[in-house]
């Protein structure tokens, strides 16, 4: 099972992104990292949760005093290897501080399934196979360093 790193300054849809997620791979378990304050906080949480993916909404600034891309930026100083994706409800296109590369950027609607509309379907499957993808090459890239 691959552990999916979950941050959000107000993570309501946290439950019903876990839901989401377990119903269509049973290779992912969504793990909420709250209780941190810092970026330093975060990156703590994450070696203790041992992540193997990260997800992280872009707008934290009002909570944390950074964005979704500048933790990025210090995740990636200290754990280069690990993926992290961005979900929001920004356009990317609108972003232009470059951390991120536009193929790790999600809307949050990629989680609006319910429907059953086809198209959302099979993009949300292909977010499921990124996800597992980086968490694969994560395990292996650290499995080398030991």
């Amino acid at each position: 099972m691959y552990r999916v790193g979950y941050i959000d300054d107000e993570p309501v849809q946290y439950e019903n992104y876990a839901r989401k997620l377990k119903r269509r791979s049973k290779e992912l378990d969504l793990v909420l990292l709250d209780g941190c304050k810092t970026k330093a906080d975060f990156l703590e949480k994450i070696y203790e949760k041992q992540i193997d993916v990260l997800l992280i909404d872009y707008r934290m600034a009002g909570i944390y005093g950074f964005n979704g891309t500048t933790l990025v930026k210090y995740i990636k100083d200290h754990m280069r290897d690990l993926e992290c994706l961005i979900l929001t409800v920004v356009d990317c296109k609108q972003i232009k501080d470059g951390v991120v590369a536009e193929r790790n950027w999600f809307p949050k609607t990629i989680f609006d399934t319910e429907a059953g509309d086809e198209i959302k379907v099979r993009e949300f499957d292909a977010f499921i196979k990124v996800l597992i993808d980086s968490a694969y090459v994560f395990r292996i890239r650290r499995e080398q360093k030991v």
